[in-house]
């Protein structure tokens, strides 16, 4: 026994020293090579170690004794391969690579025909040897990438709706300012690939399942990464914009820390029309109003990821963020009924805060080498909401009078969600997931209003309205790939809780419910060139809070807004077909809607229009699409959406048809290494959401990019919406009236950002850790 005590003690060393380090630099006739790949292969050609080069043209491997293959490759760049023998350290000195014979824009030409790949249903983006490897927001990307549209503000749509987004496969659930300000911090030299599912998936939420973006971050050895961005957006000279931001990252071989950190100030002005028009008695009542506002936000999002071992992640995070805006609403109402003419003027000065602070942990065991593996996500959070708006109401003919009204709201919404899956990879390519979930959220929303006629003062019955939502989800999962053939089918199981009590007028909501949600893809690699697909699924849109919320708010007297208990979810069957032939993409898709929600506005006896969500049918929908992405020669890059899609609808025995066209171009244009010159147009026919059908837009954006202090630095340019023709036209068909509706605001901008980076000769291996959103966005 004390041998083998001595004999293991005196092999440690031996095994420990058995590991050695392979590095060196990597340059051209200019400088250095960033980004470029580095992988070792041993004599039966089975990758052992692998990486890229930093900023510096800097890499660094680590790997056993023995012979190896060394190779490095980089677009534009002859592939470089030496047969090396590591017994120790070894330093490689400074590398030298040389370009390709044939000219710059044949090779890039090539190359990019690699970038874009279809694989396992999958649409993947090489960002690492695409020309946007770096200096680019993630937004960028996904704005080039097949099939993903992402609008002036930010946010991300595929052909089916808003997809799930995934960071290195855990899914990150923000939403609206929080995803984009997350995308645009993320530079895609941190990017590997983003890969794009365009159906949807038994281990996804059944909530909105259009479809998944999963953006894979490359893996870097110690050091640190951190960048700052300052942005100036005038509007005009009463309107400007103003955002600041820290993202940084720190890492070591066990464990990775991150902080990002930001201020914004946002300045907006809109205009509103609106006029509806009774059809029984020709009344009319005409609405304007001009909405200023003011908003202040700051966020911070800290976390920490350990890996004691390469199966073994464990992840902590904690968020806040901090909302206060302040909005002036100024309107005027005119209602002509039976000649007899009623005029208001209101004044809404309304002063908000808003704060969402939650914790969470990812725990990921990998137990066997083919992939397979175990995931824990949990989270607990909290949202506050406090409101005081003062609200003053002026009457003229035939009743003056002055009324104040002060409304008084305190709400909070408490949540967990705890979510487990198991994943095992089998031999010949087959795949299991199965997995469940657990999502609680709890409301609770106080109202109380003070009112003052001609003077007098007295308190009127407010709100204390109380709501809990439980979700139980279960799936199953089985894919295959089979030759050219990949299979994915799916069911999915969710059981909801709904209880929800009115504490002042003892009214309950109690409702409970399971559905199951199946999905099938299936997808044939004709050739390398050639690509087609097919996808069906289910999904559900369960109501929000405010609008179960039962509590009748008051405009004026004559406009009366309040939710219903009553309301059931929405279905939706989607089935859609795709044909890729190099660049291009074709789609056909068709998707019904049941018990659509929607605002609905009514005409009741006395008069008043009173505006509450309801049930209003089925829709159908069918969709032809064309995408086309592609590069040419070195110095420009085009994407082409267009989409024709007709909409069916049916509404108290009504039926409302509209057919409908939208085209999107992106266009980059490379002047060289530190010049990029884009252009942005969305182009919409007039269209049918709903009930209301809207009118036509066209938004045109340009601007450029340049890259300075040795690509550490970032200017960026952008005019938005050159045409100012961004705005809400509609018009609503409500059986007892009609009503026209206007709204326009400051679209028309200029943006100009800086964003410089700082980071460690060796970078961080960035393993972030994600939060589940999809609960925020219901509280």
């Amino acid at each position: 026994m004390k041998r083998g005590l001595l004999l293991i003690l005196f092999l440690i060393p031996i095994l420990t020293f058995a590991q050695s380090k392979v590095f060196g630099t990597l340059q051209n006739d200019v400088g250095s090579i960033p980004y470029a790949n580095i992988l070792l292969e041993n004599t039966e050609g089975k990758i052992t170690s692998h990486t890229t080069s930093d900023d510096n043209g800097y890499f660094e491997l680590t790997s056993e004794n023995g012979k190896f293959i060394l190779k490095i490759s980089f677009v534009g760049y002859k592939t470089i391969e030496r047969n090396i023998n590591i017994s120790g350290n070894k330093d490689l000195g400074k590398i030298q690579l040389e370009e390709e014979s044939e000219s710059l824009g044949q090779v890039e030409i090539s190359a990019y025909k690699k970038v874009i790949k279809r694989e396992k249903g999958k649409i993947i983006f090489d960002v690492k040897n695409s020309p946007f490897k770096s200096g680019y927001e993630t937004t960028e990307i996904l704005r080039i990438t097949p099939q993903v549209l992402v609008d002036i503000d930010g946010s991300v749509k595929l052909p089916n709706g808003t997809p799930i987004v995934y960071v290195n496969g855990v899914e990150l659930r923000l939403s609206g300012d929080d995803l984009t300000n997350y995308l645009n911090n993320l530079d895609s030299k941190n990017i590997e690939r983003i890969e794009v599912k365009t159906t949807g998936s038994a281990k996804n939420s059944a909530t909105n399942n259009n479809g998944s973006i999963n953006i894979v971050l490359k893996e870097f050895p110690v050091g640190y990464h951190t960048s700052f961005t300052g942005r100036i957006s005038y509007r005009d000279k009463d309107h400007i914009d103003r955002y600041i931001g820290n993202s940084s990252y720190f890492g070591a071989k066990k464990w990775n820390a991150y902080i990002t950190a930001d201020y914004f100030e946002n300045f907006d002005q809109t205009k509103t029309e609106t006029t509806n028009t009774f059809k029984n008695s020709n009344d009319t009542f005409n609405g304007k109003s001009i909405h200023k506002l003011n908003n202040y936000f700051s966020r911070v999002r800290a976390g920490i990821v350990l890996y004691p071992i390469s199966s073994f992640t464990f992840g902590l995070e904690g968020f806040y963020r901090n909302s206060s805006p302040h909005s002036v609403e100024i309107g005027s109402q005119i209602y002509n009924q039976n000649e007899d003419v009623l005029r208001y003027t209101s004044v809404s000065d309304a002063k908000e805060t808003t704060e969402l602070y939650y914790g969470l942990t990812n725990i990921t065991y990998n137990y066997d080498d083919k992939g397979s593996k175990i995931h824990f996500a949990g989270q607990i959070g909290n949202n506050k909401f406090i409101s005081d708006n003062n609200v003053t109401l002026e009457t003229f003919d035939p009743i003056n009078y002055t009324e104040i009204d002060i409304f008084d709201t305190d709400a909070k919404s408490n949540y967990y969600d705890i979510k487990l899956d198991w994943n095992k990879i089998f031999e010949k390519d087959w795949e299991v997931s199965a997995g469940g979930r657990l999502s609680n959220v709890e409301r609770e929303n106080k109202l109380n209003i003070f009112t003052e006629i001609e003077g007098e003062s007295f308190e009127l019955d407010g709100e204390d309205f109380e709501n809990r939502e439980s979700i139980y989800a279960a799936y199953i999962s089985l894919t295959k790939e089979y030759k050219k053939h990949f299979f994915e089918v799916g069911l999915r199981s969710e059981t909801t809780n709904l209880e929800g009590i009115d504490k002042l007028y003892d009214t309950s909501v109690d409702r409970n419910y399971t559905d199951l949600f199946p999905t099938f893809n299936y997808n044939y690699n004709i050739s390398d060139h050639k690509n087609l697909s097919l996808s069906f699924d289910k999904s559900i849109q369960r109501a929000s809070f405010r609008q179960l919320n039962p509590y009748i708010i008051k405009i004026n007297e004559k406009l009366y807004l309040t939710g219903n208990p009553n309301l059931t979810p929405t279905y939706l069957y989607s089935v859609g077909a795709d044909y890729a032939y190099k660049s291009h993409t074709f789609s056909v898709r068709a998707k019904r809607i049941e018990d659509m929600i929607s605002q609905l506005s009514i005409e009741r006896e006395d008069g008043i229009l009173e505006t509450r969500p309801m049930n209003i049918g089925e829709s159908q929908i069918y969709t032809i699409s064309h995408d086309f992405s592609k590069r040419f020669k070195s110095k420009f890059f085009l994407k082409i959406y267009s989409k024709f899609f007709y909409t069916h609808f049916k509404y108290n025995e009504k039926i409302y048809e509209t057919p409908s066209f939208t085209n999107q171009i992106v266009f980059y244009y490379f002047l060289n290494k530190k010049w990029t010159l884009f252009l942005t147009n969305k182009f919409v026919t007039d269209y049918r959401n709903e009930l209301a059908e809207e009118s036509s837009w066209d938004r045109l954006s340009v601007g450029f990019k340049l890259k300075v202090l040795k690509g550490k630095g970032i200017i960026n340019f952008a005019a938005y919406d050159i045409l100012n023709t961004l705005r809400m036209k509609s018009n609503t068909d409500f059986n007892t009236f009609t009503q026209d509706y206007y709204s326009k605001n400051i679209s028309r901008f200029f943006s100009l950002s800086f964003k410089y980076t700082l980071s460690g000769k060796k970078k961080i291996q960035k393993k972030n850790l994600k939060d589940d959103g999809n609960l925020k966005n219901r509280i």
